[in-house]
């Protein structure tokens, strides 16, 4: 499963493709080679980032049985106010 989100800066959506996100060109050849879901971002100084990470999980939910049928690993480093709260 290829997952392309793109969230917004105080937000709790995550836009895929096919909502407005980002074009990620062939879904499904690049699907083939996944084994790895990295989700990270810079140390935020404003962004809650306990509102970011909502909108991450919300997806990964929507994707949840793909993601443990393909063995994905996921690995998130996003720090910023309220960080540990989104990790929780």
């Amino acid at each position: 499963m290829y997952l392309c989100i793109q969230s917004g800066r105080r937000s709790d959506t995550i836009l895929f493709h096919h909502q407005g996100g980002v074009d990620v060109g062939d879904v499904d050849a690049l699907a083939a080679r996944l084994e790895v879901l990295i989700i990270g971002g810079g140390i935020a100084n404003f962004t809650n980032v306990a509102d970011t990470f909502r909108g991450i999980i919300t997806a990964i939910e929507t994707y949840k049985d793909a993601l443990i049928q393909y063995n994905i690993t996921i690995f998130v480093r996003r720090g910023g106010p309220n960080y540990q709260e989104g990790l929780r």
